[in-house]
């Protein structure tokens, strides 16, 4: 009998279980796991902060990494907001000086 731990409470189980005997939590393939890795990271990439609904519904990952990536996440959001905040307001700048030399 082939046996692997549980994904939760880490007690030993069959490899064919849908379902901890011990926990009742449902085990996931490898395979799966793998697909929600890269759509998280997709998400993460294309939009950001929105992935992180995602990100907490899985199962298949651990909370500690769930925590780095809502940190990651947030840093990024806040720098990148700030970013474009800068630039959005130099370009009005620009915009409201040339507006200015045209009208002197």
């Amino acid at each position: 009998m082939n046996e692997k731990k549980c994904r939760k409470c880490r007690k030993e189980i069959d490899v064919e279980d849908m379902y901890c005997r011990w926990c009742g939590t449902k085990q996931v393939s490898d395979e799966n796991s793998i697909m929600v890795m890269i759509t998280v990271v997709l998400l993460f990439f294309v939009i950001g902060p929105f992935c992180l609904i995602k990100l907490w519904k899985s199962e298949t990952i651990s909370v500690k990494i769930k925590r780095v990536v809502t940190i990651l996440v947030t840093v990024g959001t806040i720098f990148l907001t700030l970013y474009m905040s800068q630039k959005i307001e130099q370009i009005l700048s620009q915009y409201i000086n040339t507006i200015n030399m045209i009208n002197s």
